[in-house]
């Protein structure tokens, strides 16, 4: 069986570290639905397919299947498996030892080192380890140790505990290319050079795993102990670390230099700095908190990710594969999932979130910390400028903030309703949009910087109900709202008036038109979210734009990115990043998002240019600054079948006229669930310009193509692939 589920690293304090803090997200591969059962570990090649050492044998994933490479062993049992020369991986089972490698894309396994040969010592190999010598090291069933020196071939075999089964030792590596051997509940050795013998250090049999890290051990077991050693093996200092009682069985550090333990309660997160220690819990949705299936963990391997510095997390478990990525998207652990009413990022590094309450989000040498903003509730417009904010609320009033300060609260009831958005300009006057009561209200109103209230109506060109306001090109000033023929106004700072700039519409629009959000790019066009699809405003004319299905579908928020490109949110399909050649890429909860209905007017980036979005349900922000689509692998040709026949894997494929021709495809992602594919076919001779213009076929799920009907002559094939959750087409 293999599921997907989201999981979260829940803390106790408010403060808390930016990787600490992530959400991940998990799949589970287990059950009947995979050839195995146990996973002793995981490896990616040079061509991104993951390798598995099981007790069935040894596997190849690809991200949605897994390919059985077991007919040339005798024995299915995999102990472990290493990156060994360029291109080749070394693996153990209880005949020897092979290498694996590519020639011509075909996998080659050859034996290395077989069990009982003449001359040999090696017996049932377990765990295998290369130092930075390229020597060998295998730890033995029969608790002893086998060597293989790559320069002299001199094979050396180490009794360590005779006559006791130990399938488990462990080897690591310290800075004075010290060789180190731990063997659970049996002691700490050390590879003396010069007798050539592993000798027995200090008195650490109650020691389960340990990792080094430069000149640093680190030993887990009931305790977790971090020793600082010099080149004679002498402990210069030594660091005991909070366990809480529980008992680890495994320690190792992913690629960003986090440490990652486990034991029979699940697995744990370790900072270095100051100890802390969490644990990290499930969750398959962002409302709830739930025990991660993970238990018995023989090993965690780390590959290289395009979200997560760390890498995406390859769990071998004794009951399956568990695996586990970062989402696109981030929620603040902690804060609720209640509607956003509306976000602000301030000049002071400073990031606002208004739900019930309001929260105020810094970020302290990578670490978010998030206080509530006490005696304001149900803000729903946020505008900044230097020191300077401005809250406004549900109940009328606008409250400015001067250095954190309350400097003066305006009570704006007896004009109207709530105060539903606010913008602040280049020059710090806080522009504002008010709900109206018993009368419409038309136009908008602004504060200055001496804190007088000004109203723009009708005498200052404004003839309709404005929603939203915005600033950008060369401090050009826009205003947009209601009405098909009111819909757009420009500010004339000089003359202090407004002048409409609506143009008439070349297509069909709803009689209940409304501008949702604007925003106004480094070249002066005007982007604006309607209730009838994203438009773009030249100064002269307006466009529509494709966006597929949301073309004509609500549009609530925009904002524009230094290189030209979009961030929309629609009303109940997600998140979309449009880019300057017009392509597009669907976000939605696959990419943590909490919902896909978005709250209006409430896409902003911070002082990071990291993306902040707020929804029905809580808010988010992207790992990322300057925030772009992810890349999905190219397809890679797997299978190539004639008529049902299976032919060898070749740049060209030749058949005969009248045969139907399959071929099968994967694009290697992690996950690769529900992966889109597309391709086109065309004459080989005709120009590169006329490939570009034949059409994609329909997106299909399955990853094949099917050829037949073709007439005799010489063809190409085109085929892309498309990952869910916030990735761009493969071409």
């Amino acid at each position: 069986m293999r599921s997907s589920c989201f999981f979260l690293v829940v803390g106790i304090c408010i403060g808390f570290s930016q990787i600490f803090g992530q959400k991940f997200q998990y799949v589970t591969y287990q059950g009947e639905d995979v050839p195995f059962q146990k996973v002793n570990q995981v490896i990616q090649d040079t061509k991104a397919y993951m390798w598995l050492a099981t007790d069935q044998g040894l596997y190849r994933f690809n991200g949605s299947e897994f390919q059985d490479f077991n007919t040339s062993l005798s024995s299915k049992y995999i102990k472990s498996i290493i990156p060994w020369e360029k291109d080749t991986l070394l693996f153990s089972n209880d005949v020897g030892i092979f290498k694996l490698f590519y020639k011509e894309d075909q996998v080659q396994i050859v034996k290395k080192m077989e069990v009982g040969e003449s001359g040999q010592s090696l017996s049932y190999p377990e765990k295998l380890f290369k130092d930075s010598a390229s020597r060998l090291w295998v730890g033995q069933l029969d608790g002893t140790i086998f060597m293989v020196d790559k320069n002299t071939s001199v094979k050396l075999k180490i009794p360590l505990i005779p006559k006791i089964k130990t399938p488990k030792i462990f080897f690591a590596e310290d800075q004075f290319n010290t060789i180190w051997a731990l063997i659970p509940n049996m002691g700490l050795y050390y590879f003396d050079v010069v007798p050539r013998t592993l000798k027995q250090w200090g008195s650490f049999t109650d020691m389960q795993h340990f990792y080094i890290k430069k000149n640093k051990l680190l030993l887990v077991g009931e305790r977790i102990l971090e020793l600082t050693i010099n080149a004679n093996q002498k402990i210069t200092s030594q660091r005991d670390f909070e366990t809480h009682g529980t008992q680890f069985k495994f320690i190792t550090k992913d690629r960003f230099e986090t440490y990652f333990l486990s034991s029979d309660q699940g697995i744990f997160m370790l900072r270095e700095d100051d100890g802390l220690l969490q644990r990290v819990f499930g969750s398959n949705d962002p409302h709830r908190v739930e025990e991660l299936p993970y238990r018995n963990v023989n090993d965690l391997y780390f590959s290289s990710d395009q979200l997560r510095p760390g890498g995406i997390i390859w769990v071998s478990t004794s009951s399956g594969l568990g695996l586990m990525s970062s989402p696109y998207f981030q929620s603040i652990s902690g804060l609720s999932h209640d509607n956003v009413f509306c976000l602000g990022a301030t000049p002071n590094n400073e990031v606002l979130i208004s739900q019930s309450e309001v929260y105020r989000i810094t970020n302290n040498t990578n670490k978010l910390i998030y206080k509530k903003v006490e005696g304001v509730n149900r803000v729903t417009g946020i505008g900044s400028h230097k020191n300077d904010i401005w809250l406004g609320t549900a109940y009328a009033h606008i409250l400015h903030y001067n250095a954190n300060k309350l400097q003066r609260e305006h009570d704006l009831s007896k004009r109207g309703g709530g105060i539903f958005f606010m913008h602040t300009d280049h020059v710090g006057d806080n522009w504002f949009c008010q709900a109206p009561t018993d009368k419409p209200i038309v136009g908008i109103a602004k504060i200055n910087k001496k804190d007088e209230l000004i109203i723009y109506d009708e005498t200052k060109g404004l003839n309709s109900r404005v929603l939203v306001v915005d600033e950008g090109g060369r401090s050009e000033l826009y205003a947009a709202g209601i009405g098909k023929e009111n819909y757009l106004y420009k500010y004339d700072r000089a003359k202090d008036m407004f002048e409409n700039k609506s143009v008439p519409f070349p297509f069909k629009v709803g009689n209940n038109f409304e501008v949702h959000d604007i925003a106004v790019d480094q070249k002066g066009m005007v982007w604006m979210g309607t209730t009838d699809g994203l438009l773009k405003y030249d100064t002269e004319q307006i466009r529509r734009m494709d966006i597929g299905a949301s073309t004509r579908n609500e549009i609530r928020s925009v904002c524009t990115m230094n290189d030209g490109s979009l961030w929309l949110a629609t009303d109940t399909n997600g998140l979309l990043h449009l880019s300057p050649d017009g392509s597009y890429v669907l976000f939605d909860e696959k990419s943590g998002t909490p919902s896909k209905v978005a709250a209006y007017r409430s896409i902003i980036l911070d002082h990071e240019q990291k993306l902040w979005v707020g929804t029905a349900e809580g808010a988010v922000y992207s790992l990322r600054p300057n925030p772009i689509p992810l890349k999905t692998r190219e397809p890679v040709l797997q299978k190539v079948q004639v008529d049902d026949s299976e032919q060898p894997i070749t740049e060209t494929i030749s058949f005969s006229e009248g045969l139907i021709t399959k071929l099968n495809f994967a694009s290697i992602n992690f996950p690769g669930d529900e992966i889109k594919y597309q391709y086109k076919i065309f004459e080989k001779d005709i120009p590169e310009d006329e490939v570009l213009n034949i059409m994609w076929s329909t997106p299909i799920e399955e990853p094949e193509v099917k050829i037949q009907g073709l007439k005799t002559g010489r063809y190409g094939l085109l085929v892309r692939a498309q990952k869910p959750g916030g990735y761009v087409w493969s071409l």
